[in-house]
């Protein structure tokens, strides 16, 4: 138990207040004061022991009396004993609880009623840590673990104190290889509020938890060092729960050096050279690389020493290498690594060779050029150590042979910086293969390969064309053809194009391309549009050729299709001559004996052989398809046709007679035709039988009008009249030929008569297609009979004076090829006798 304040009475004894702060270990005993004063203040009456509550209520917890009153209340009930002196009494609480920290007053009354006396006491419950421990990574870890890491990690540790209240003071510490120690960082510390973690609670048995996390990047000063985790508290004495880690780091190399000859070394000794890594754990691995080629074999020594520090190893490493001209300045590296790092460090060394030249002939891709290129120039470079040459050690070669360069009009030898071979007004016999050879004071040098020259000219070209046209056989459309342009000569003998002309230069665009380079030309259907003069033209890297012989290939061809137009008139009509165009535009090659074939549907063969056909008065029979395709040597070409359609005009077959004589009595019988006939006269003229209709009652009472008994029966004109007991109806006929079809309007008195006119019905027209008749070469027409019903007029009979004397009259319309026509007829009503 620990006291830790208490202060004095206030009123010279009379009223006393005291404020006292106790501290007790969780889990034993504790003794709470309580000031008294029977000495001055009498007898106690009775004292309370009260506790605040967290809603800030006060709740008694213990009450005492002189009278034999002394229990406890609440949550003390067998934990508490209370005990009382003179001047001081004391309420002992066993089993301390985490709970039990809180606020109490005790309050004495006297029985004299004076000297009223308060006694504040604070209790605090300390937590005495009991066990603490390091984890890494999740893993806890045991008392002084070593901790395997690398430079440049990231290490994180926790330590966490269990049962400590108030929370314990955590401190990380590094103590280096030498025993020096460093504070990291502390738990109080402001910027370390982040990494405290408190869980508080012994409630229910639960224990209070610190955690304090360090977090530190590795460095090669942390070498064998070792992090502790220091915890102060209280109650506890120093150092009783401090936990630590050993820190086994990995550490890169700290410097590197590469030692080589001081001197120059001939091609073909030993050069030694060693290469030393310092301070680095483990030891660093070493590699020797010839520029970016490994070295590896038993010319390499490695060992290993312990640097001073005792921690940190030196790699050495010891190469034995036999130069040769391409070590010259060629930079030898070692290059170390070892765990720690992430990336190898190097160091490179030079090694001056002496060698003799090494030739290098440029350019190296060989020289293209065309014939009579001014100047060219070939280098002997060389690369040797020393650089300069022997005199007079320079030689030429072409083609392995010693070169004369004595030509000073041809060729010019300098050695400036070094050998070159100019070639003045190239020739095309100049192509070769060219070299030199140089010497310093090691030797003399030649190269591996040489410089090739290549002196290009336009090729010579030839061109020939199969079948011959000098021949006699004739060249048709559709024939198989070659064309064959040879190269004769030139460099290169392979042309890059071929040019392929047409008549006078032309390019023949249909073979002329960037990229043909077809020598052979084949046609295995040869067009008709391939007539022409013909010449080829090769281009290679050189230049182009001058244009081939010239041949000439005429194709020849049948003629064009034909078309077929009308002359003249402009429709076929009946009776009529027509005239039929054979139109070619293109008569064929050749053409100047181009004839025509001229044939019907039927296979029949006009026998004409000229551009136009002239058919005589034209018939039904006609019609149909007329074709026409011109001819020459080769062969027929396409036919054009011309679909004849004859075209009739209107014409009357069955026209209406001048008259039709009706007779008022309707007496039959062939006397009474012929007296109406006598007495109808004109102008005291006794009318034709041709022009002149009359009337007989047939076996069915109706009235026909008859002409000629010479006509032809299907060719008359009729009128007809009906009756039972007297005249129902009259009907007039005509009949027309025409084609296109017309139509037939009817006539009484020049007024247009429409069917169901004058009365219901009086009048009704029938008309009727009628077909063609090949026979009688007659056109499809039309017939058309006009009803004339008197009873619908309200008669039964006819009446001389009102019927006789009118006009009917047949009129057809026009039609494409004719104008209308008209058939008129005189009706006239008589008396015979």
């Amino acid at each position: 138990m620990f006291v830790e304040d208490c202060c004095d009475a206030v009123d010279g004894g009379t009223n006393h207040e005291e404020r006292v702060l106790v501290k007790g270990i969780a889990h034993q005993s504790v003794s709470l004061p309580c000031y008294i004063n029977e000495e001055n203040c009498g007898a106690i009456y009775f004292l309370t022991w009260s506790r605040l509550e967290k809603d800030d209520r006060w709740s008694r917890i213990w009450v005492y009396s002189d009278d034999n009153v002394n229990k406890a209340l609440s949550s003390l009930q067998g934990r508490a004993i209370f005990s009382k002196q003179k001047s001081e009494a004391r309420l002992v609480i066993n089993s301390l609880k985490s709970s039990d920290e809180a606020f109490y007053k005790c309050d004495v009354t006297y029985v004299a009623g004076k000297c009223p006396s308060l006694t504040y006491v604070q209790l605090n419950v300390i937590a005495k840590p009991t066990r603490s421990w390091i984890e890494h990574e999740g893993d806890v870890l045991t008392n002084g673990h070593h901790l395997s890491l690398t430079e440049g990690d990231y290490l994180k540790l926790a330590c966490t104190v269990i049962d400590g209240r108030p929370a314990p003071i955590i401190k990380w510490y590094s103590i280096d290889s030498f025993g020096q120690r460093y504070e990291l960082k502390k738990s109080t510390d402001i910027d370390s509020v982040d990494d405290l973690k408190l869980s508080n609670s012994s409630i229910d048995g639960r224990s209070d938890r610190a955690t304090f996390i360090l977090t530190k990047k590795l460095k090669r000063e942390d070498l064998a060092t070792r992090i502790e985790c220091q915890i102060e508290h209280e109650a506890i004495e120093n150092g009783a729960l401090d936990q630590y880690v050993s820190l086994d780091v990995s550490v890169g190399i700290k410097t590197m050096e590469i030692i080589g000859p001081s001197t120059s070394v001939r091609e073909g000794d030993i050069a030694v050279i060693e290469c030393v890594a310092y301070g680095s754990k483990p030891a660093a691995e070493i590699v020797w690389r010839n520029g970016s080629r490994i070295i590896d074999g038993h010319s390499i020594r490695n060992t290993i020493e312990t640097n001073v520090d005792r921690i940190t190893v030196n790699s050495r490493s010891k190469l034995e290498i036999t130069v040769g001209h391409q070590d010259h300045l060629n930079p030898i590296t070692c290059e170390a690594a070892n765990v720690a790092m992430r990336s190898p460090i190097n160091k490179s060394t030079e090694i001056s060779v002496l060698f003799s030249p090494i030739v290098v002939m440029k350019p190296q891709n060989g020289l293209i050029v065309n014939e009579s290129t001014p100047m060219i120039r070939i280098y002997c470079t060389y690369y040797a150590n020393p650089t300069t040459l022997l005199e007079n050690e320079t030689v030429w070669f072409k083609d392995g042979r010693l070169l004369d360069v004595s030509d000073r009009s041809h060729y010019s030898v300098t050695t400036v910086n070094h050998p070159i071979l100019t070639i003045m007004n190239v020739k095309r016999n100049d192509s070769g293969n060219y070299y030199c050879s140089i010497a310093n004071a090691l030797g003399s040098g030649v190269p591996n390969s040489t410089v090739h020259l290549n002196v290009l000219y336009p090729p010579e070209v030839s061109l020939s064309v199969y079948p011959d046209p000098k021949s006699d056989y004739l060249l048709k459309e559709g024939d198989d053809l070659r064309m064959i342009c040879d190269i004769l000569d030139g460099n290169p003998r392979q042309a890059s194009r071929m040019r392929w002309l047409k008549n006078n230069g032309e390019t023949f665009s249909e073979l002329d391309s960037d990229s043909s380079a077809q020598k052979e030309l084949s046609w295995l259907s040869i067009p008709r549009s391939l007539t022409g003069n013909y010449t080829c033209q090769a281009i290679s890297d050189a230049g182009a050729s001058d244009l081939s012989n010239e041949i000439e290939i005429i194709v020849h061809y049948p003629p064009g299709k034909s078309i077929i137009r009308l002359l003249d008139e402009p429709y076929p009509i009946k009776g009529k001559n027509l005239s039929l165009e054979c139109i070619v535009n293109d008569r064929g090659l050749p053409n100047d004996r181009t004839e025509f074939h001229w044939e019907n549907s039927d296979g029949m063969i006009f026998e004409s052989r000229q551009s136009t056909l002239i058919i005589p008065n034209v018939r039904l029979v006609n019609r149909g398809n007329i074709s026409c395709s011109a001819f020459n040597e080769i062969g027929f070409g396409a036919r054009g046709l011309f679909e004849l359609i004859p075209y009739a005009p209107p014409r009357f077959i069955n026209p209406l007679p001048s008259m039709i004589g009706v007779d008022e009595n309707l007496r039959s019988g062939r006397d009474q035709n012929e007296s109406l006939m006598n007495s109808l006269g004109h102008n005291n003229q006794k009318l034709s039988s041709e022009n002149y209709g009359y009337v007989t009652l047939n076996q069915n009472q109706q009235l026909t009008m008859h002409q000629r008994s010479s006509m032809i029966a299907n060719d008359t004109s009729r009128a007809s009249a009906t009756s039972d007991t007297a005249i129902e109806s009259i009907s007039f006929y005509c009949r027309v030929e025409c084609y296109p079809l017309c139509s037939i309007d009817w006539y009484r008195n020049d007024q247009l008569i429409q069917n169901g006119s004058h009365g219901f019905d009086e009048f009704r027209i029938v008309e009727e297609q009628l077909p063609e008749e090949f026979v009688l070469n007659r056109f499809a027409g039309v017939e058309s009979t006009l009803f004339w019903n008197i009873r619908q007029s309200g008669r039964t009979k006819l009446d001389r004076n009102r019927d006789s004397g009118q006009k009917f009259s047949c009129v057809s319309s026009g039609n494409l090829v004719g104008p209308s026509i008209r058939s008129d007829s005189r009706f006239q009503v008589e008396f015979l006798i």
